[in-house]
């Protein structure tokens, strides 16, 4: 058998339900309302009326700091309170290639899983005493 929400004859909802001298209900130091409570859930304020969640998230991201530049591309978070979609490349394991005394290897920006080699190109080798510095 459903329960139905009883009113008083003003209209006013029960927050307080004592039988025999002793108290069954007492919502009246109750703190939950419509934006604390999730989405589609129902309750009674401490006035006794129901109330239907309104609250859509599940953790406060007001003090996160990430921003698009360094969340994967393609992937979403929430910050403060903001859906946020990556724009970080995932380079994987990149390889590259010292291949003169002069240039210097670029590393491109993004993530990288660790595995990843630069190699010293053969042609660099033959200065083999000007690339001690190059481990």
């Amino acid at each position: 058998m459903a329960s139905k929400v009883q009113t008083r004859e003003d209209g006013r909802y029960y927050s307080k339900i004592v039988i025999n001298g002793v108290t069954k209900i007492d919502l009246t130091a109750d703190t939950v309302d419509a934006a604390h409570l999730l989405e589609g859930f129902t309750a009674h304020g401490k006035n006794g009326a129901p109330i239907t969640g309104t609250c859509t998230f599940d953790a406060d991201t007001g003090d996160a700091t990430a921003t698009a530049a360094e969340i994967l591309t393609g992937k979403t978070a929430y910050v403060t309170g903001s859906k946020v979609t990556g724009s970080m490349a995932n380079n994987g394991g990149v390889k590259g290639t010292i291949s003169n005394l002069t240039t210097p290897y670029t590393i491109p920006q993004g993530y990288h899983d660790g595995s990843g080699t630069v190699s010293i190109d053969v042609e660099c080798r033959r200065f083999e005493p000007f690339c001690r510095n190059i481990p």
